[in-house]
């Protein structure tokens, strides 16, 4: 998505400022040691060096904040809408294309101030602002509880760099997330308002060496049109809908059931290289797979209070390993 990739350019530009200070700081430390300047003279015109350096972490990504929303509230909007344009072709073809066959599916497109009001907005309904502002703070804990731990100048400079990162990773987990949840939302909107002609949506997984455990599990699974998809960070599952038979639909009982069926996850899983298979499974449940245990087995959902329905892997020692 180019909006986490200019995300990522800001923030690549916003940490090279903090990243360059800290370069500084480790050139001073050097110049102490070849002084010969004791340590705790050392330590006294670190702590104030870091302490600096520090704010300047946090409030590079403090300033990246406004930023971030802006962005993953472009690509929200533009990702509703081309889901939305879309979807009336998607029903088509989920149906075996019954305009090939002289009947016509009418599907109703939500109003555009339904689908804005899933803009700006995470999992829990908290604004955007709020989930991205909880990642400056996080960094400035980090820190101060590496300074209190007593650890060594240059380690608490490689920790400030790393802890940036992360930062940064977070926040594009954080857009990525966001983009897709919102056009799942506005996608499941249009589901119910299009129920007249759905039985409901199926989930289905990315299908590659890419995709997690859970995701394999939970492949091919069937909900109502008002049914949240479970979901995780950067999950790429998308939820196709399921239409009434044509025979419903037109009312004419004689009408062939042509819906395209869909790999089941253990036709889909069988695709991949053994080694990705592994890799996706880990050694232990790669073994039990392979002795008849069925992928569905790997997967669950629990009730996050947070954020809803989540996607979370069942631990090895409930699958009887």
């Amino acid at each position: 998505m180019r909006y986490v990739r200019q995300m990522r350019e800001a923030y690549t530009d916003a940490l090279a400022g903090v990243r360059k200070q800290l370069a500084e700081i480790n050139a001073e430390i050097d110049q102490m040691e070849r002084d010969g300047v004791t340590p705790e003279q050392q330590m006294v015109m670190l702590q104030a060096r870091f302490m600096t350096a520090q704010d300047e972490l946090v409030r590079a990504i403090e300033a990246f904040t406004p930023f971030g929303v802006e962005q993953t509230a472009t690509g929200q909007r533009e990702l509703i809408m081309y889901a939305i344009d879309n979807l009336d072709k998607t029903v088509q073809i989920a149906a075996g294309r019954p305009d090939q066959i002289g009947i016509e599916l009418s599907f109703t497109r939500p109003e555009t101030e339904t689908l804005e009001r899933f803009v700006g907005f995470a999992g829990d309904g908290s604004p955007l602002e709020a989930v991205f502002a909880e990642v400056g703070p996080a960094t400035r804990t980090a820190l101060q509880q590496g300074m209190a731990e007593g650890i060594g100048p240059r380690a608490v400079a490689r920790q400030m760099t790393k802890v940036g990162q992360a930062s940064y990773q977070r926040m594009e987990t954080i857009a990525r997330t966001e983009i897709i949840r919102a056009s799942r939302e506005a996608t499941r909107q249009s589901f119910i308002d299009n129920a007249d002609v759905l039985e409901g949506w199926m989930r289905v997984c990315a299908g590659d060496a890419n995709t997690c455990m859970v995701c394999w599990a939970l492949h091919g699974t069937i909900h109502a049109t008002d049914e949240i998809m479970p979901s995780h960070p950067r999950c790429r599952c998308a939820m196709v809908p399921i239409p009434k038979p044509l025979s419903e639909i037109s009312g004419d009982p004689d009408a062939p059931d042509v819906r395209p069926t869909i790999p089941t996850r253990e036709q889909l899983f069988a695709t991949l290289d053994e080694e990705d298979q592994r890799e996706i499974l880990g050694k232990s449940r790669y073994e039990l797979w392979r002795n008849g245990m069925s992928l569905s087995r790997f997967g669950t959902v629990e009730q996050d209070p947070v954020w809803g329905p989540t996607a979370v892997p069942v631990k090895l020692v409930d699958l009887g390993a």
